[in-house]
């Protein structure tokens, strides 16, 4: 099928301007160990859990290009600034759970610190 105006936006314009914005630089793990520099858009959030929703959790995701074909169990490994206590910190490994939505152009991974 032929691709679209509106994709061609999106992949050419859109998803590129998003990601200059409020992307930041990951290193992309997958299951065969082959790594990638990527950018992701890190998010936290407050989300109800519980059978009812009787209580509110910390919930991270990760949202990134669909065309870097990212799966469950992936990881992606993100530097932290120096502080003066720690002039040197290690990164951040956050590996993905849970897919929670697919557009076509963003995936969101729900992610817990590995």
């Amino acid at each position: 099928m032929a691709e679209s105006l509106f994709d061609t936006i999106m992949t050419d314009s859109a998803i590129p301007a998003i990601e200059t914005v409020f992307g930041i630089t990951a290193t992309h793990t997958n299951a065969d160990g082959d790594e990638i520099a990527v950018t992701i858009i890190l998010q936290s959030e407050l989300v109800p859990t519980g059978e009812f929703g009787e209580r509110m959790e910390m919930r991270y995701t990760i949202e990134l290009d669909k065309a870097l074909a990212a799966s469950i169990g992936d990881t992606f490994s993100v530097e932290n600034d120096p502080t003066d206590e720690d002039a040197d910190p290690d990164p951040t490994i956050w590996k993905t759970t849970q897919l929670l939505a697919d557009d076509g152009y963003l995936q969101k991974f729900s992610v817990i610190e590995a």
